[in-house]
């Protein structure tokens, strides 16, 4: 989403630390990292579009990101000058396009998801014509981030603390444990998820996928 600016991950130990006294804060951003990955995995509330300037051996493949303490969960669409593009397998177009290793030009009609963090184009581009290629990728904040965009610390803030307690309060032993407060920070942070799916069905709703970007060559 282009996000505009960034939260320390210590900034919610001031809204967790209370509710487990004797916690260390190592411990707190932890379980922080932990439930924000999840939320944006299961809300899908991070994404990322770019709009490429190359093609990797200017040929057909298109390197994701890189996107600074994030990780990339999946991709979202890929469009080739305005023309949103189907993803499948190499298995598939081996399947039912025999000879896709060779083809080339246009229209290209598909793309597949490579190890490497490599988008991959069928048929690979006619180099003679202009190029427009976008996409959008999903993203949560990687295991080492120290920080994450603002918008999850200021439109999320309350399912995050609830879905940390849960975790914190629930390790039994210590003297911070409250298993029945877990079990009702629990509830609150299902409710949090579906909130967060509405928040991301509304910050991305007015997107146009078919939106052709300024053409590169």
């Amino acid at each position: 989403m282009g996000t505009s600016g960034t939260q320390d991950i210590s900034a919610f130990r001031t809204y967790i630390a209370p509710y487990v006294p004797g916690c260390p804060y190592l411990l707190i951003d932890r379980e922080v990292i932990r439930i924000t990955r999840e939320l944006c995995e299961k809300a899908h509330l991070w994404k990322e579009a770019q709009e490429v300037t190359s093609l990797r051996n200017k040929v057909n493949q298109i390197d994701i990101g890189p996107y600074p303490e994030a990780d990339v969960l999946s991709i979202e669409y890929v469009t080739y000058n305005g023309v949103e593009l189907t993803q499948t397998t190499e298995r598939e177009l081996s399947e039912y396009y025999p000879r896709w290793r060779d083809t080339h030009g246009t229209p290209t009609h598909f793309f597949t998801i490579m190890r490497d963090s490599v988008i991959q184009l069928y048929p690979s581009p006619n180099l003679t014509r202009p190029r427009s290629i976008k996409y959008e990728v999903i993203v949560n904040p990687s295991l080492e981030a120290q920080t994450v965009p603002w918008f999850l610390f200021d439109k999320c803030l309350d399912a995050i603390v609830d879905g940390a307690l849960v975790g914190l309060m629930s390790i039994l032993g210590k003297e911070w444990s409250n298993p029945q407060e877990a079990a009702r920070r629990a509830q609150l942070y299902q409710v949090g998820i579906y909130r967060a799916r509405d928040l991301a069905v509304r910050m991305y709703a007015s997107q146009n996928l078919n939106l052709t970007p300024e053409c590169l060559y």
